[in-house]
């Protein structure tokens, strides 16, 4: 069977191993030649989820990177699933605004996640869009207007992602 991301883990064995090793293992999942620039996102996300999820290292959750959206053909940077809520998260590494278009790839990939994925499909479901180096951020948690169990996309930077 085909794996459906390149990592996979609970928080708190994520929590307890070292950003080496889980960037090893995305690494050697990714198919094809990684850039500079993509080895530079999985770092900072890796960096990023290992400080913001500490708190709840002790939560029965799970965290995925680069989960695989077939019908789109694309990948959620990172899914962490944490008391029946899907948190789906996108980073775009090194920049300081939100792009309308990176707004539309987040929620997306809700939408995909509610209604084409049988796992996620009574699941409250909240995009995050995160401009690594935005001053910018977003603190209020609204659902959409369609009673689908999706929140409005939440805009973070790498420092306060935790707060959104």
């Amino acid at each position: 069977m085909i794996n459906r991301y390149y990592y996979k883990s609970t928080l708190n064995s994520f929590l307890n191993d070292s950003p080496d090793n889980i960037f090893g293992v995305i690494a050697r999942k990714d198919e094809g030649d990684s850039v500079a620039e993509q080895k530079y996102a999985w770092s900072e996300e890796i960096e990023t989820m290992q400080r913001v999820l500490l708190p709840w290292m002790n939560e029965n959750g799970e965290i995925l990177f680069e989960y695989s959206i077939p019908r789109l053909g694309k990948r959620i940077d990172v899914v962490v699933l944490l008391r029946g809520i899907v948190f789906a998260i996108e980073f775009k590494a090194g920049q300081d605004s939100y792009l309308r278009a990176d707004m539309e790839q987040v929620l997306d990939y809700a939408l995909d996640l509610k209604n084409f994925h049988a796992e996620s499909h009574y699941r409250t479901i909240v995009p995050i869009l995160v401009a690594t180096e935005s001053v910018e951020s977003s603190q209020e948690l609204r659902r959409s207007k369609y009673d689908d169990d999706i929140y409005n996309p939440l805009f973070s930077n790498s420092d306060n992602l935790c707060s959104s």
